[in-house]
């Protein structure tokens, strides 16, 4: 059995990349994320956890669709 684990690969960053602009840029992101999630909540959106599991609620509950059975065929004649 073959083992597919991600290998993480850490090169030096180039010269016009400081790690004080990733740092800047981590923080920027995250405060971003963070006035998202509370606009989100002001405005009364779902948590994006939630979408996928509605999601799947609408594919389970989508009525079912009266057709042949032969489209779904994979080499139908």
């Amino acid at each position: 059995m073959e083992d597919f684990s991600a290998k993480v690969v850490q090169h030096e960053l180039p010269p016009h990349i400081s790690e004080s602009w990733l740092r800047e840029l981590r923080e920027r992101a995250a405060a971003e994320r963070k006035a998202e999630v509370l606009a989100r909540k002001i405005l009364g959106k779902e948590d994006p956890a939630d979408l996928n599991s509605r999601f799947i609620d609408h594919l389970m509950n989508f009525p079912p669709i009266d057709c042949e059975d032969a489209i779904f065929d994979r080499h139908a004649e």
